[in-house]
């Protein structure tokens, strides 16, 4: 608990730091250029937008423009930057002249989990855990969200996979969710079947078996715990824990730990299914997309493209 509350006093701190040196670069803005700050004119904003370009990202500015919505709430004020058509002309056009780099993360590939299972020790109940994640989110394309809590505290046991929703069979493991993007009011129930790929270095079933009967513990659990360092009691495999695990292993392994996060699970699994020519509305099903948004997360590899341009050839 100690730790808990220190890390919360450690992040309300970074918070309040930055939003006081948000507030203050506001502030000599106004003081430097001559603006009111409060309340701050349409011209105003569209000025310090531009003027933000000339040394931040365009991603990084809405965050600054978000201390003058604050700043204005606080003191009784509408927000100036809500349906501002002319701040919006600004950034679209600040978005065009400085572009908006994109890192995307490569898709997990089998010889990618191969490569990093073999700088796992997978008797540590830690690197345990974090295999058969691996596996879960690759084969299921489920959402980290799903799958791992956000802090050791935010356990949810109505939104969190818990080890009474994995049910083992022979040949398959099911997985249950009630819960996930698209199922916000228990409208309906996400059953997740997984294969048991006897004698295959990536089968999720047998990760699974290894995790749970390194860590056994109770139903109600979170899915994926490991044993607290300080007592008997155990504790949530974290979001922040795994990501640093996958990062390390990662570049361990001679990996690219920039071009890899837990994401790259998901789009790997829809990236996999598509290559065995599974249709797009099963790969939509598997994965619980709700729109068409799942072509995003499918790398088609060079080969695949360098086929599909010979067919097109053939009737040249």
């Amino acid at each position: 608990m100690e730790v808990l509350k220190f890390r919360k006093q450690a992040y309300a701190s970074s918070t309040k730091t930055t939003y006081k040196s948000q507030l203050r670069a506001y502030l000599i803005f106004c003081a430097y250029y001559g603006y009111q700050p409060l309340p701050a004119s349409t011209i105003t904003l569209s000025h310090y937008a531009a003027f933000l370009a000339r040394s931040l990202s365009i991603s990084s500015i809405p965050a600054y423009l978000n201390i003058v919505r604050i700043l204005h709430l606080e003191h009784g004020l509408e927000d100036p930057t809500k349906n501002n058509f002319h701040l919006a002309t600004t950034l679209r056009g600040i978005r065009r002249c400085k572009g908006q780099t994109v890192s995307q993360k490569k898709p997990m590939t089998p010889d990618m989990l191969l490569a990093i299972k073999e700088h796992l020790n997978l008797t540590d109940p830690a690197h345990a855990n974090f295999w058969a994640v691996c596996l879960v989110g690759f084969f299921s394309l489920h959402r980290k969200a799903n799958m791992l809590l956000k802090g050791i505290a935010k356990f949810n046991p109505l939104k969190n996979l818990r080890r009474g929703n994995i049910v083992f069979y022979p040949d398959w493991v099911i997985i249950i969710n009630r819960w996930s993007k698209t199922i916000q009011f228990s409208q309906r129930l996400l059953t997740i079947p997984l294969p048991h790929i006897q004698g295959h270095p990536l089968c999720p079933h047998a990760a699974l078996q290894t995790t749970f009967r390194l860590v056994p513990a109770p139903l109600s659990d979170p899915a994926f715990v490991l044993p607290a360092p300080s007592s008997s009691s155990l504790m949530p495999l974290t979001y922040a824990k795994f990501d640093n695990l996958l990062k390390s292993v990662a570049l361990t392994a001679g990996l690219d730990p920039t071009r890899i996060s837990g994401h790259s699970l998901r789009a790997g699994g829809a990236t996999l299914a598509f290559q065995a020519n599974l249709p797009e509305e099963l790969i939509k099903r598997l994965g619980d997309w709700r729109s068409d948004a799942f072509r995003s997360y499918i790398h088609i590899p060079i080969k695949y493209r360098m086929h599909a341009i010979r067919q097109v050839a053939l009737f040249v």
